[in-house]
């Protein structure tokens, strides 16, 4: 797909709904510009679009510099001590 491009009027006219129904080409082009499947727009039944929804949950959750720091000591920690804090927690 590289080499090829979009007009920025283009994709405005897609993101406020005044042009419908890309073709499957710039569905592809717009899904790897973004690093993505094309099944997040295409295919909302395939379950695709809430796994990654979920994904960006975790990198929003792993950007706290509280979890980064928790979870760096926690690595640190030998097994049967981590499996002992997570039992105390109830994990």
């Amino acid at each position: 797909m590289r080499g090829l491009a979009l007009s920025a009027p283009y994709l405005s006219q897609l993101r406020t709904g005044e042009r419908k129904r890309p073709s499957e080409q710039t569905v592809e082009m717009i899904a790897e510009f973004f690093g993505i499947r094309s099944e997040y727009f295409t295919s909302p039944e395939s379950g695709y679009g809430e796994w990654l929804d979920s994904e960006l949950r975790w990198l929003e959750v792993a950007h706290d510099p509280d979890v980064r720091r928790l979870t760096t000591m926690l690595t640190a920690l030998d097994t049967d001590t981590r499996e002992q804090l997570m039992s105390a927690a109830g994990i």
